[in-house]
């Protein structure tokens, strides 16, 4: 995996890489994570009642068990969706270190640690929840580009 141009698999790699990374973010903030028939949602950070008025989950403690947990899961996967974006550039354009294995194996875990912080935040949330919106199906899709991602940098770097 020595460049984009060198094979198909390394582009699409870094194109689902990069619509993965697109989309959690945008899952990641968005108050859609919960939506009901009234027309209240809610995400990771707010809720938004049925008048478009939003608050932030801190500023009245209204918090469902697990919360925390699933902030955590995925932040630290939003954290590590920026270094697998870096990594991958960085691995696959830049000259001076395109093809390097030790790189290579960094971005795969960071890849894979990412993924699955994601799919468990998410595999968390949807256990305790209902009437999951589009911000949840998100980063459920990037968490798993991610994941697919992975292998496909991993096949790669076997050809090689």
């Amino acid at each position: 995996m020595g460049g984009v141009a060198e094979s198909p698999t390394n582009l699409v790699a870094l194109l689902m890489i990069a619509v993965g990374f697109v989309l959690n973010t945008i899952g990641f903030a968005a108050p859609y994570w919960v939506t009901s028939p009234l027309g209240s949602r809610f995400g990771l950070w707010m809720y938004c009642d049925f008048l478009d008025n939003c608050y932030q989950w801190d500023s009245d403690g209204i918090t469902f068990a697990k919360f925390e947990q699933i902030r955590a899961f995925e932040g630290l996967g939003f954290v590590g969706t920026l270094a697998v974006l870096l990594f991958t550039v960085l691995y696959l354009c830049v000259p001076k270190v395109s093809g390097n294995k030790i790189l290579g194996i960094l971005d795969v875990l960071v890849c894979f640690a990412s993924a699955g912080a994601i799919l468990i935040g998410v595999i968390i949330f949807g256990s305790e929840q209902s009437n999951l919106g589009w911000a949840f199906g998100l980063s459920t899709a990037g968490g798993i580009l991610f994941g697919l991602a992975g292998v496909l940098i991993i096949l790669a770097m076997c050809r090689k």
